[in-house]
């Protein structure tokens, strides 16, 4: 059927005759034409135009085919972004509901769109009944609000038409309070946190867990709902039953809303130090994120827990330079110094206090080289201990005396000590493992000794002038 440009109205009959008067050489819309039919079929016509000039018989030629491609669930929907500049993906999948082969060439927006882009690596052919993505759609927003739009699968038939939408909100949800628990003893601990809404809307909690049946995660009573931009106290209660074996690691405390999925680090620690032969130190045990208001947190070096816990933890063991009790220097000269770099690694979440430093042998010297924090990086510290100098010692019947701080590793930080020891003569040392529990660290929660085993040879060399 025919219809006049939309900006006439069809009571108007002074518009509609000055739409068909048209000057010499001017181009105008005068009428449209629709066409609608059911029926596949080609179909021809004609639209027959006369004037005061000429007449003019314009012919068409429709074809009206069977759908071959189609979309399901009928939206791409990349759901609610809480940042500017989050990238949310989705993959366009279509469904060849023909019977013939469709290739698909091209994915394109329907309008120009700043925050959508299109990655297609190459044209697709599908069978029909065949099911395959296309692309992927990345929808990057720079400004908040709810956003919509269209993109065009183009084949050989008519373009497949797309909508998608996106809802951009931003802010964020925080747990505040101490994530980190001691294990070391077996009462159970009970905490509450604080949640805060940064989100320019209500939130309301729906449910709280945490990954890891050492916890017990619940709700306090009263009101579960968090207006824009203020918090509730000692709404999130938590118990903490540390288990019967004390490893260091971390588990995961989920808050599920109406806005967003809080995922938030929890630890447990053994307070131990770490012992690695050499300047280089193992890779801690941290979480990369302790705390991530939306989205999985990403693990740093740890091992799967296998006990069950839903947790991780530390890795046990390691490699062959972590130590045991003892450091071996090997088969020495008389008088001669022989230097082993020892590392002291706070794979913690909360700082570590080497209270003192006792050693038994008076040929023995240790030097304090750096503390440095996880990335290697260097930092300052507390305590009485300098770099560069030998750490002050006290016989080991004052190890624990005294609130004093030798050393203050922070958490996943290391310290690296050079040992030295000067060779006693050869008739002092009747075996290797008469040296015993010759340096120790006191910490809070341990002492860590350390035997330093060495044989003594007596002799010399010498070179003689050739024959």
């Amino acid at each position: 059927h025919l219809t006049l440009p939309s900006h006439i109205a069809a009571d108007d009959p002074e518009a509609a005759q000055a739409l068909w008067r048209l000057e010499p050489g001017e181009e105008r819309t005068v009428i449209n034409v629709a066409f609608s039919e059911s029926t596949l079929g080609k179909y021809h016509g004609y639209v027959h135009i006369k004037t005061d000039v000429d007449t003019l018989i314009i012919p068409f030629q429709i074809s009206v085919v069977a759908e071959t491609l189609r979309y399901e669930p009928g939206l791409l929907d990349f759901g609610l972004l809480h940042a500017l500049a989050q990238s949310s993906e989705q993959p366009l999948v279509v469904h060849n509901v023909g019977d013939s082969d469709v290739l698909v060439r091209a994915v394109s927006p329907a309008a120009p769109d700043a925050a959508l882009s299109v990655q297609m690596a190459t044209q697709t052919l599908l069978i029909p009944g065949e099911t395959l993505q296309i692309a992927t759609l990345v929808f990057t927003p720079q400004v908040d609000g709810h956003f919509s739009g269209s993109v065009l699968v183009h084949s050989e038939g008519k373009p497949l038409e797309v909508n998608y939408a996106a809802r951009v909100l931003v802010g964020n949800l925080t747990l505040a309070g101490n994530n980190a628990f001691p294990c070391m003893k077996p009462q159970a601990q009970n905490r509450a946190y604080t949640l805060i809404n940064y989100f320019p809307v209500a939130v309301e909690l729906w449910s709280v867990s945490v990954l890891s049946s050492a916890f017990n995660a619940a709700f306090a009573r009263g009101s579960r709902v968090l207006k824009p931009m203020s918090g509730l106290k000692n709404v999130v209660l938590l118990e903490y039953t540390p288990p019967s074996s004390c490893v260091s690691g971390t588990t995961f405390i989920v808050v599920e809303t109406n806005v967003t999925t809080l995922r938030a680090a929890l630890h447990y620690y053994d307070g131990l130090l770490t012992a690695v032969l050499g300047e280089s130190p193992p890779a801690t045990g941290r979480d990369s994120a302790t705390e991530s208001p939306v989205g999985s947190a990403t693990r740093g070096a740890l091992a799967k827990d296998g006990s069950g816990a839903g947790g991780y933890q530390r890795a046990a063991g390691g490699p062959p330079s972590f130590l045991g009790s003892s450091i071996d220097f090997g088969t020495m000269g008389e008088s001669e110094r022989r230097t082993r770099m020892l590392t002291l690694v706070n794979n913690n979440p909360v700082s570590l206090r080497v209270r003192s430093f006792s050693r038994t042998l008076s040929a023995l010297q240790v030097v304090l080289r750096g503390v440095h924090l996880a990335d290697g990086n260097e930092t300052a510290y507390e305590g009485s201990a300098v770099v560069g100098g030998a750490l002050p010692y006290r016989p080991p019947s004052r190890t624990g005396s005294g609130s004093t701080t030798l050393l203050l590793l922070p958490p996943y930080a290391y310290a690296t000590l050079a040992v030295t020891v000067a060779a006693q003569e050869a008739h002092l040392i009747v075996s290797r493992a008469q040296v015993k529990s010759a340096i120790a660290f006191k910490t809070d929660v341990e002492t860590r000794s350390f035997s330093l085993l060495y044989s003594v040879v007596s002799g010399s060399l010498s070179f003689a002038p050739p024959p």
